[in-house]
């Protein structure tokens, strides 16, 4: 039951101008107050947005990682066929050298000079 619901003549004089100065005095900061709390669930509610998006997004890259993950398990070598594997690429002439970079005389000189100065 609100102060406007009860008729003005059921109430004294003196409590209607009480009661009037109460509501003057209060309003101001009831408004206050409605616009603190509306400014801190707007922000609260941007802040639930964007964590809705960044957790979506997230879940989407770990959706595809695990099927990357699934993929690569079903698509293995087993050992036998690892094993086979690493003594091909550990025999393999081709594979097992390595190529010795040729460096000019000047490029020498230069690192020369560089552990001189460390």
């Amino acid at each position: 039951m609100a102060i406007s619901d009860v008729p003005s003549d059921r109430l004294p004089e003196m409590m209607q101008i009480l009661l009037g100065d109460l509501v003057e005095t209060i309003q101001p900061v009831l408004e206050w107050l409605s616009w603190l709390l509306g400014g801190i669930f707007g922000l609260y509610l941007l802040y639930f947005l964007i964590r809705l998006y960044f957790d979506r997004r997230r879940t989407a890259l770990l959706k595809e990682v695990h099927e990357d993950v699934e993929f690569l398990k079903d698509h293995s070598l087993t050992g036998d066929e690892l094993s086979k594997l690493r003594t091909i690429l550990n025999t393999h002439p081709i594979i097992t050298r390595k190529k010795k970079r040729k460096t000019s005389a000047k490029k020498k000189k230069k690192n020369v000079k560089k552990r001189k100065k460390k």
